[in-house]
């Protein structure tokens, strides 16, 4: 039996790729990998919007002092966009205001899911659109993602914003999808493919011409 080339053999190995480790949107806003230095001002962040956050995030719980947010860092995957794992800390003015993440990525179907929040005193200013906006530019061409996804709580109107304001596609409510505090909650699902990005972004580079 003929064997395969090399060619072939390169055609059908799974698709591994790392993401930059730091991408600059505009002059005030930056995503960057998180570092086991920003651990201070991981915990300041959560422990000063701990009653905010933990409404929304169930992981806050875990998180007291410094060295349980350094843990937390540590436990960030960085080997690959569609592991599931990766984390931006998300930078305003050279100050940590909230993270980014990819979760739940399908290297078969070329999806990730992305979630955000934000500190409350960094909201109202735009901060997480122009934040997904730079992901969404980078993950469509860059790093071979198809399809992106958010996941939203449907009590979580300030989350849901954002993909409606880039003019996602709603697909959905996906009930009982977890739980925070012992509640369950259900999730309003919306998506957006490496097609219709570019031609939204077409469309803006259209209206400034």
């Amino acid at each position: 039996m003929r064997k395969p080339s090399n060619l072939l053999k390169g055609a059908i190995r799974p698709l591994f790729y790392k993401p930059a480790p730091e991408l600059r949107v505009d002059d005030e806003v930056m995503l960057r990998e998180l570092k086991v230095e920003d651990a201070d001002p991981i915990y300041a962040m959560i422990e000063i919007n701990r009653s905010h956050l933990e409404g929304w995030l169930s992981w806050i719980d875990l998180i007291h002092n410094r060295e349980d947010a350094a843990d937390f860092v540590k436990r960030v995957s960085y080997r690959d966009v569609f592991d599931g794992g990766w984390v931006y800390g998300i930078w305003h003015n050279d100050r940590l205001v909230g993270l980014l993440d990819f979760n739940e990525g399908d290297r078969k179907l070329r999806q990730i899911s992305i979630g955000y929040w934000l500190t409350l005193q960094a909201q109202g200013k735009g901060i997480v659109t122009r934040a997904v906006v730079g992901c969404l530019d980078y993950v469509f061409s860059e790093a071979r993602v198809f399809k992106v996804l958010i996941k939203c709580a449907t009590n979580n109107f300030r989350s849901q914003a954002v993909p409606i304001r880039l003019r996602f596609n709603w697909e959905g409510l996906q009930r009982n999808a977890g739980t925070v505090k012992d509640q369950e909650v259900d999730l309003e699902i919306f998506s957006m493919t490496s097609h219709e990005w570019e031609r939204l972004r077409e469309k803006e580079k259209e209206k400034k011409v």
